[in-house]
């Protein structure tokens, strides 16, 4: 392959475009060549080796066709799909609500504007179907909701048990589902402010960073959510009691990298008086 024109130039129907195995490629129809092969690239017959666009505007030689936007869009959510299709969400929706209110009232279904505490963050996690994503909770409520909407679920009746267990409960729904994860992101339901953006941040962070331990919180204080890698899955697995993945990265400061978060994702609802 061999160019005679270049990208930029006006040519006419039946100009000399380029050279191929020894044999001119004419121009079909007046135009601006938009794309050309370069010099010395082996091609083969019906292969496109160029692009005439009959607008005549220079302009367009600078900028990214539909089709290539679109193919470009295309390519990066399968390679999206693909990176976080290795990882997993866990929504953690089985607290005793201790401090919220009335004995044996359960927060997350309380309601602000018509909607239930818990959906605030289940309904935003619908955009991370190529996650293995897993509720874990006692109430039928929440669970049938999150069956409803594709995700597997851990039921908790025991919530006095302490958070580890609710953590090695999803953990384990995780790892049965799909062996091969490179990492679990947990999540509390009762931080209603949390953006799916930051999710999408900290998976980001993780494909990125293999091995490490990311957390969203500020300068100050880590927060939640908590992703963390396959590296640490059996150190999960040994905490008991009330002792949440925190303890895990307060183990390895080395290791953890800190997601800078708004404080009002940040905050996790657990009285009546707290505006959220």
């Amino acid at each position: 392959m061999e160019p005679v024109a270049e990208i930029g130039e006006v040519v006419r129907k039946g100009d000399l475009l380029a050279v191929t195995g020894g044999y001119p490629v004419y121009a079909q129809i007046d135009g601006i060549v938009r794309g050309m092969l370069q010099s010395n690239v082996n091609v083969t017959k019906g292969m496109k080796i160029g692009d005439v666009d009959p607008r005549m505007e220079p302009s367009l030689v600078h900028l990214i066709s539909d089709k290539a936007r679109k193919i470009g869009r295309g390519v990066a959510e399968a390679i999206r799909t693909i990176c976080y299709s290795r990882y997993g969400l866990v929504f953690l929706a089985a607290g005793k609500s201790s401090r919220y209110g009335k004995p044996q009232e359960n927060k997350l279904l309380s309601e602000k504007n018509g909607k239930p505490m818990f959906r605030y963050l289940l309904d935003q996690m619908r955009i991370y179907p190529m996650c293995t994503r897993v509720a874990v909770s006692g109430h039928t409520e929440i669970l049938e909701y999150a069956r409803q909407h594709g995700m597997l679920t851990a039921e908790n009746q025991n919530p006095e048990k302490g958070i580890a267990r609710s953590l090695q409960m999803g953990l384990d729904v995780c790892c049965r589902q799909n062996p091969k994860l490179q990492g679990v992101l947990f999540a509390v339901c009762d931080q209603p402010g949390l953006k799916a953006e930051t999710i999408e941040h900290m998976l980001e962070m993780a494909v990125k960073n293999p091995g490490k331990m990311i957390c969203a919180g500020t300068k100050e204080k880590l927060g939640n959510p908590v992703l963390l890698d396959r590296a640490f899955f059996q150190e999960l697995k040994e905490l008991e009691g009330d002792i949440g993945g925190k303890q895990v990265v307060r183990r390895h400061p080395e290791q953890v990298m800190l997601l800078e978060t708004a404080p009002e994702e940040l905050q996790d609802i657990d009285e009546k008086t707290q505006n959220w």
